[in-house]
């Protein structure tokens, strides 16, 4: 399924491992961000099989992708596609303990957020005690080309990296 076509409709419809996914993208989100959503919801459908996308868990900030724990009141799962501040990425680490963060991005590139983080989350004694991971998901910028064919999603391991943030 190539990009330009998926652009001209608003709802989009991935499939992975035979679950759907059904997404609308906004008028001002780009593509990317849609595609990023996805391809995490499909990363770790299988360690978290109850993954949901955009939706709010009663918390002052919106996960992209999120689960709950098995009482549905807190997330173990949270990931932010795209650009995020580090003031939030701490804000929600300090109030969710225990909780796996994914920061997705486009592009194998250094991110100097990688070093911030580090750096910040040394200094954070409730962020240290926590046993909360962080990673950096990085997507080859052509993966929504060649790793999505007519809606089913099939990652391979040569479009992503899985970068450690914390702990290292």
């Amino acid at each position: 399924m190539e990009k330009e076509s998926l652009e001209l409709r608003r709802k989009w419809v991935f499939r992975c491992r035979s679950r759907k996914l059904h997404l609308i993208k906004k008028p001002l989100e780009s593509s990317e961000h849609v595609f990023l959503k996805a391809f995490v919801w499909s990363l770790y459908l299988d360690q978290y099989p109850n993954l949901m996308v955009e939706r709010s868990i009663g918390d002052r900030y919106k996960p992209d992708v999120v689960a709950l724990d098995e009482s549905n009141l807190r997330p173990v799962f949270w990931a932010e596609a795209g650009q995020v501040k580090p003031q939030k990425i701490e804000s929600i680490l300090r109030r969710f303990e225990d909780l796996h963060f994914v920061i997705a991005r486009w592009g194998f590139r250094k991110e100097p957020l990688v070093d911030l983080l580090q750096k910040r989350f040394v200094m954070d004694t409730r962020i240290q005690k926590s046993s909360s991971r962080i990673e950096l998901l990085q997507m080859d910028s052509s993966a929504h080309l060649n790793c999505i064919h007519e809606g089913n999603i099939q990652l391979s391991h040569e479009f992503y990296r899985l970068i450690p943030v914390w702990p290292t």
